[in-house]
Order: structure tokens, then C-alpha cells, then sequence
């Protein structure tokens, strides 16, 4: 690595080959401190040591807390909440969740894809902390095809369709 920094009648002395050996091995382990360094900056690409800190800092115990912490603004709108869901939790930026807000009865409803059930604490203490204080979080749950959704249907027409016809609710 030292030796094209230099002129070319230098790079053939043997005694200085050796010498930019030696320290071309010191100065990658010093690009790669520096380079996981800057990597521990960011959440997402954090090594466990990294992922310590950023666990210290926000007192929690997981990488998805510490987003949902990091993603926490104000004001707190159905529209932040959605966005907040969207960008932790779905894919390719489409949701993975339903949000409903009754302002009637003033609660709200949430309904999670089956792969997020993992981290269902995470996203409800995520949930609780933004909808406002005079609401209640009424359905937090999974969105599984539920009779209530299929229940119009006679068992010889959902027969006629396929599995994926039915999870992707295309009657």
C-alpha cells in the first residue's frame, strides 16, 4: 500500500519493501478500527460492542427499540405513527400493518403482519408512547384471515379459490 506512494527508484530497495510490509499490516488493522468505528454510528450496522452503547445510552435491550427511539418525533399524528410503522417494519417501504382511529370512541386498532411476531412488545410499547393520552389502544393483534373477514362466504366458493387467493383477501 506505501509502496506506489512513492517514487519508483524507492519501491526497489529491499530494506524499505520490508519496512512498508510491515506497516501496510498496521495500517489495515487501523482502517478497519476506523471503518467499524464509523459503522457503530449507525444502528443498523453495529457491531455488538457498538450495539452495547446505543443500549446504554437508551436503556433498552434491543436494536428495534433503539430504531423505534431514534424514529420517535413530534407531533404525534396518525400520520407520524403510520410513517413510524411503515419505515421500522415494512418492506420495501410498503406497510405491514393497518392502522385504525376511532375519534368517537377514542381508540385506536392495529393490525401486524404474522412476521412481525416477534417483536409485538417492542411495537406496542412503540404504539402506547405515541397515540395521545385521551385514546386507548383497543385491537392489537395479528392480521390473519378471521372469520369476520371471510364469514360472508359459503365453505363451496372459498373451495373454488387457492390458499394465497384467500390470505390476499382477492374473492
Amino acid at each position: 500500500m506505501l509502496c506506489r506512494h512513492v517514487p519508483e527508484f524507492m519501491s526497489e530497495i529491499k530494506e524499505l519493501s520490508y519496512i512498508f510490509s510491515a506497516q501496510d499490516s498496521e495500517l489495515d488493522f487501523v482502517d478497519k478500527v476506523v471503518k467499524q468505528s464509523l459503522d457503530n454510528s449507525f444502528i443498523m450496522f453495529a457491531d455488538s460492542s457498538g450495539l452495547a452503547r446505543w443500549e446504554n445510552l437508551f436503556k433498552t435491550k434491543s436494536r428495534d427499540e433503539i430504531l423505534a427511539r431514534l424514529l420517535d418525533k413530534l407531533p404525534y399524528t396518525y400520520n407520524t405513527l403510520d410513517e413510524t410503522l411503515t419505515v421500522l417494519y415494512g418492506v420495501d417501504g410498503k406497510p405491514h400493518h393497518t392502522l385504525a382511529v376511532d375519534c368517537l370512541n377514542f381508540t385506536v386498532t392495529v393490525g401486524l403482519h404474522p412476521r412481525l411476531i416477534e417483536t409485538t412488545s417492542v411495537i406496542e410499547r412503540l404504539i402506547k408512547r405515541q397515540i395521545p393520552a385521551n385514546m386507548v389502544l383497543h385491537n392489537f393483534g395479528f392480521m390473519f384471515n378471521q372469520h369476520k373477514y371471510l364469514r360472508e362466504y359459503t365453505h363451496g366458493f372459498l373451495n373454488t379459490k387457492t390458499y394465497l387467493d384467500i390470505k390476499r383477501r382477492n374473492l
